[in-house]
C-alpha cells in the first residue's frame, strides 16, 4: 500500500501496477502545475514512488523459470553439432547489491560462481558456447584462458573500457569448426562456421532487456539478420548451402509477437 499526498492511499498489486504507475504519473503531473509550496514538497516524495514503482513494475513482471540442464549431451556426429547458450551474468554482478538483491552474496562473488559455470560448461561439452555478459575490462574475470585449455577458440569482441553491459562472446570447439568470418557489435557476435557440414552463420545475441522496448529488440535482430546475409554474400556462400543459427538472451518471452516472428524464417536463410 502507497501513501499519496492527498491523503488517500493506493494498494497495488500485480494486477493493477501499470494502473498504479499511470496513476501516479497523473498525480505528479497535477501536483507540478499547482506551484504550491507544500504541493512542491510533496512532488518529491510521489516522483520517488513512481520510479519505485516503475521498477517495481519491471521485476514482477519478469517471470523466473529454473532449467536444469542434461549433465552432457550427446556426443555430436559427422554432420551434427551441439550448442548452449549462458547469460553469466555480469561478474560485475558482485559488486551491485541492487542487482537481484536477493541473492546471498556469498553467492554473487565470481570466485564462487566461476567454478560453478566450468563445471556446467566442461560436463556439457558442447562444441560451440554462446555467453552473454561474458567480456569485461577485468581480465581476472574472462573465461578464455579456461576454455582454450579445453580446445575451444575463444571469438571475443574488443575490450570496451566504457561501462556498460559486456559484450557477448562467442567458444567454438577448434576439433570442430572453422571460424570462417567474425564481426562484433553492442549486442551481437556474428560468425561463419566452417565444417564438413553447410556453412553456419551464427548470430550470438544480447537483446535489449526493457520490458517495453520490443521495437528496438525487432531492429536489433533485423541488423543482425542483414548483416549475416551480407556476410554470407561476401564469403560467396549461396543460400542453400548454408543455415542461419541464433542464440542467446532475446529478453522475450513464449507467446509474444516478436518470439512467433523468431520462429519464422530468417530472410536470405534455406530453413531446417
Amino acid at each position: 500500500r502507497v501513501s499519496l499526498p492527498d491523503g488517500a492511499s493506493m494498494l497495488i498489486t500485480r494486477n493493477n501496477l501499470s494502473k498504479a504507475v499511470i496513476d501516479v504519473r497523473k498525480l505528479t503531473a497535477t501536483l507540478s502545475s499547482r506551484r504550491a509550496p507544500a504541493a512542491r514538497s510533496r512532488l518529491i516524495a510521489v516522483t520517488a514512488t513512481a520510479i519505485s514503482l516503475r521498477f517495481s513494475s519491471y521485476a514482477l513482471n519478469r517471470s523466473f523459470v529454473v532449467l536444469r540442464p542434461p549433465s552432457q549431451l550427446p556426443a555430436s556426429g559427422h554432420h551434427e553439432f551441439s550448442v548452449a547458450t549462458i547469460n553469466l551474468l555480469t561478474p560485475r554482478f558482485e559488486q551491485s547489491p541492487n542487482y537481484y538483491p536477493y541473492v546471498a552474496e556469498k553467492d554473487r562473488q565470481w570466485s564462487y560462481r566461476k567454478p560453478l559455470l566450468l563445471k556446467l560448461i566442461t560436463d556439457l561439452a558442447v562444441d560451440v558456447l554462446c555467453c552473454q555478459e561474458c567480456v569485461g575490462s577485468d581480465a581476472s574475470y574472462s573465461l578464455a584462458p579456461d576454455l582454450e585449455a579445453l580446445g575451444y577458440e575463444a571469438v571475443l569482441p574488443i575490450v570496451d573500457q566504457r561501462r556498460g553491459i559486456e559484450k557477448p562472446a562467442t567458444f567454438v570447439r577448434r576439433a570442430k569448426f572453422e571460424v570462417l568470418a567474425v564481426e562484433h557489435r553492442s549486442r551481437l557476435s556474428l560468425l561463419a562456421l566452417g565444417s564438413s557440414m553447410p556453412v553456419i552463420f551464427l548470430a550470438n545475441v544480447h537483446l535489449q532487456g526493457n520490458p517495453r522496448a520490443q521495437d528496438v529488440r525487432r531492429s536489433q535482430l533485423e541488423s543482425a539478420c542483414r548483416r549475416l546475409n551480407a556476410m554470407r554474400q561476401r564469403l560467396g556462400v549461396d543460400v542453400e548451402s548454408s543455415s542461419a543459427l541464433f542464440c542467446g538472451d532475446f529478453n522475450e518471452v513464449p507467446g509474444t509477437e516478436l518470439h512467433e516472428e523468431l520462429r519464422g524464417e530468417v530472410e536470405g536463410f534455406a530453413r531446417r
